[in-house]
């Protein structure tokens, strides 16, 4: 990643706390499925390893940027499902 502003690792892990924000907002407007099943936890992973290539391709991170290819992959796991659950169970609970 060219110099710029922020970090490597800042974008990975704010870009990724704001993607599982997004994704919360999504799954509270549009989700309608069964309640129990794992299909919610299976996208968020789906759109969580997403983020990896988003990172690479788009945005042209190295994995040297940030401390290695399993630093590119770990790097704001937390952040990501903790911000989508969040989102997604706060919205819910006022919406009822």
């Amino acid at each position: 990643m060219e110099s710029g502003r922020f970090k490597a690792d800042s974008v990975v892990y704010w870009g990724r706390v704001a993607a599982g924000t997004a994704l919360g907002l999504i799954f509270f407007f549009f989700w309608r499925g069964v309640p129990g099943s794992f299909t919610p936890i299976s996208i968020a992973l789906v759109i969580y390893l997403a983020t990896y290539y988003v990172f690479r391709l788009v945005f042209k991170i190295a994995p040297e940027d940030v401390g290695g290819e399993s630093q590119l992959y770990l790097k704001g796991i937390g952040g990501f499902f903790f911000s989508w659950l969040f989102t997604w169970i706060l919205l819910s609970s006022f919406a009822v």
